[in-house]
């Protein structure tokens, strides 16, 4: 196979027959095709047999094409969004003519003649449509930034195997796909390759090719340059040649000024910093002497720290000490508060026993002020004052005393509940006890068991009057009749 011969402006040619190289007789699309020759990315696919059409709004370009094709469709128009007509803004001798008039105008500014013209406007599905082709192998769009417009006017179903568009802003570097890459990604494309100028896509169903981009050309690709330079676009670099190299110029002598002011404020800054490093110098020395003497305060203090550490353990230990102490204390304090608590029940039960006791008191002390006052008191009153033999007047009285309180201690004992009070109260005085204790035995109201334990008879068990001589036995009977006697 005969060496390939590229024509295209940045090497598309070679790319694209890199990935399509196995197709025989393919078809393509170009839109903004300019000359058939120079720049042409056609050119050597239309020397391999393929076919295709032709977009340019261009006369002298579209004539061109007409007379180098005439197996290809041209079409005289541009591409848009809507049909119609529109402004076309001519850049003779140039690939830089535009629909854009922003794009035409920074072109004028540059020094380029810019001619403007109306053209009729088609829509890309228009293009499609009159190709007739059955398959489109590759599509190129190159309108100087009116690319997202022609994408737009592509509603169809139809699908090129491959889309190269131009994706930087005329004359620059500068970007622009952004604008209308996500249409093309809505249409079923992927990104495949980008070479500076151009962004080439792979349908979907075509992903198999996508392993042909990513190097850009090289030696292998096994081609060769037309020889044939393009004159408007070696114009065009000439002039921005020019303008660069005077731009240039002016950046030189701007930067060797800026140079200059760069070394003084160099100079003025080194002298700062020396003068800064001086006095960093006196400052760290100054420092290195603090440290010193916080280090050594530091030593003081790390000592006495040891000794508060030790009386703060030592007051710690104490402390806990107290701790104990108040913990036991107030167990000792809950203790002597049920203590005090049983005190005050037993001394409310002891205030009850004596107030029974003042009660019975002064109920003896009526009936004996009874009587007294009795006509058997008076009666035996000569008998009370009796002297002389074996019986006397205070014998006598015990005797009638004795009587009194075996009374009284029937009337107790026929009362259980008050037995226990009463011992409790006589416990205190243990003589006044063995004396009623002996009143009782005598009456009969408590006796010694078998094994010596006290049992109490009650007073159904007591003797009239025990221990009494006839005589006073009598008086004692003749005292109950008249106090018998009172009360009725």
């Amino acid at each position: 196979m005969n060496q390939l011969v590229s024509y295209a402006q940045n090497f598309e040619d070679v790319i694209l027959y890199r990935a399509l190289k196995a197709v025989s007789g393919g078809c393509y699309i170009d839109v903004g095709a300019q000359s058939p020759e120079v720049d042409s990315v056609s050119r050597l696919f239309h020397g391999l047999g393929w076919r295709g059409v032709h977009v340019e709004p261009v006369l002298t370009y579209a004539n061109q094409l007409e007379e180098a094709r005439p197996d290809d469709l041209i079409i005289r128009a541009a591409l848009g969004d809507e049909r119609g007509s529109l402004v076309f803004y001519e850049i003779p001798s140039t690939g830089l003519s535009t629909t854009d008039q922003a794009i035409a105008n920074r072109h004028k500014a540059e020094g380029f003649e810019v001619i403007e013209t109306q053209t009729q406007v088609l829509l890309l599905d228009d293009v499609f449509a009159q190709s007739g082709f059955q398959d489109i192998h590759w599509l190129k769009i190159d309108v100087e930034g009116f690319e997202e417009h022609v994408i737009r006017g592509w509603r169809g179903e139809t699908r090129p195997w491959v889309v190269v568009v131009e994706s930087t802003l005329p004359l620059s570097q500068v970007q622009s796909h952004h604008q209308w890459e996500p249409l093309l990604l809505a249409k079923g494309y992927r990104f495949a390759y980008f070479d500076g100028l151009n962004r080439f896509y792979v349908a979907e169903p075509h992903e198999e090719l996508l392993s042909a981009f990513g190097p850009g050309p090289n030696v292998f690709d096994d081609f060769s340059l037309s020889g044939e330079a393009s004159q408007p676009f070696v114009s065009l670099l000439n002039h921005q040649i020019e303008a660069l190299r005077k731009e240039q110029c002016a950046q030189t002598l701007a930067q060797a000024a800026e140079v200059r002011e760069h070394e003084e404020a160099a100079q003025a800054l080194r002298q700062a910093m020396e003068r800064e490093v001086r006095e960093h110098e006196e400052n760290a020395q100054a420092l290195r002497h603090e440290m010193e003497r916080i280090e050594a305060e530091f030593a003081v203090f790390r000592r006495g720290s040891a000794s508060i550490a030790m009386q703060l353990e030592i007051t710690q230990r104490k402390l806990r000490d107290s701790q104990a102490q108040a913990d036991a204390m107030r167990d000792a304090f809950a203790a002597l508060n049920a203590h005090v608590t049983l005190l005050s029940a037993d001394r409310a039960e002891r205030a009850r026993i004596a107030h029974y006791w003042w009660v019975t008191a002064e109920q003896a002390r009526t009936e004996l002020d009874g009587i007294k006052a009795s006509r058997s008191w008076r009666f035996t009153a000569p008998i009370r004052s009796l002297r002389g033999g074996h019986y006397s007047t205070r014998a006598f009285v015990k005797q009638i005393v004795r009587a009194v309180l075996a009374r009284v201690m029937r009337r107790v004992i026929g009362r259980r509940y008050l037995v226990r009070p009463i011992q409790v109260m006589l416990s205190v005085a243990p003589g006044i006890k063995g004396r009623l204790r002996n009143i009782a035995v005598a009456y009969g109201f408590i006796a010694a068991n078998a094994a010596g334990q006290v049992v109490v008879l009650g007073p159904a068990a007591a003797t009239s009057h025990p221990a009494l001589s006839l005589k006073a036995s009598r008086v004692l009977d003749d005292l109950n009749a008249a106090l018998r006697t009172e009360s009725k």
